[in-house]
């Protein structure tokens, strides 16, 4: 079975288009694609599902009125996560890899969240980042896919998107971590911050010796419950280090 892909020079060109406010028809980008081969994709790839959640959270952001959530760029990634993420889990290794692959879903199905989510950084010019896939944890496509992989299972089906302008909390502790390796972990990550709302600050001391911890422990092999007890006692202890800290500053 085959899948879509773009190379970097069809890429390059759409992007250059795109940008300078041509409308391209989901025909045409879908034209232009070069489309590989591999046995293991038993199904076709379900493209028009897809663009289907992307249109419907797209629909809820740019609503005249709409609730507080479809206002906050991360949470908005959350749920396009939690959306996508279904679909995009049943593809074999050899297409998740392909880098070509996630070009061609960063322009011809994300490309107009990734327009508002990286807004700034396309002023400034920097567009490559988010949609060539050099970068697993910055690229669209593939960071919300991580994302919402990461806290998969369990009872919650909304923890990708549960957090308020938690960008840095996902980039920081979740993305670039092993934890995002780790479901049981970064569930309780996310629901430790829901509850406590922890400051950067106080944050970091736990995140330290989260680290710490996975240098002779395999934290993915852990349970809920197993995962929720080493949390919240990092949690305490950096609490304890913020504490102490600021009782030093104060001397």
């Amino acid at each position: 079975m085959k899948y879509p892909t773009f190379p970097e020079s069809v890429a390059s060109d759409l992007i250059a288009r795109l940008l300078g406010g041509e409308q391209i028809e989901d025909s045409a980008l879908d034209g232009a694609s070069v489309w590989m081969e591999t046995p293991s994709l038993e199904q076709a790839i379900d493209i028009g599902a897809l663009r289907d959640a992307v249109s419907r959270i797209r629909a809820l952001v740019e609503a005249p009125v709409s609730e507080p959530i479809w206002r906050d760029h991360d949470r908005v990634e959350g749920r396009l996560a939690e959306e996508t993420m279904p679909i995009l889990a049943t593809l074999p290794i050899e297409v998740l890899d392909d880098r070509g692959f996630w070009r061609f879903l960063s322009i011809a199905i994300f490309w107009w969240f990734v327009a508002w989510r990286e807004e700034a950084a396309i002023v400034r010019g920097n567009i490559s980042t988010y949609t060539d896939a050099r970068k697993s944890t910055e690229q669209i496509p593939l960071r919300l896919f991580l994302r919402a992989r990461s806290v998969a299972g369990g009872d919650s089906n909304d923890l990708a998107s549960v957090l308020p302008r938690a960008a840095d909390f996902w980039r920081s502790h979740v993305l670039r971590t092993q934890t995002c390796s780790a479901p049981s972990i970064a569930r309780s990550l996310v629901q430790m911050q829901e509850m406590h709302g922890l400051s950067t600050t106080e944050i970091r001391p736990l995140a330290r010796r989260l680290n710490r911890v996975w240098t002779n422990t395999l934290l993915f092999l852990y349970s809920e419950d197993e995962a929720a007890i080493l949390v919240e006692q990092l949690r305490v202890q950096g609490m304890s280090d913020v504490s102490a800290a600021e009782s030093d500053s104060d001397e």
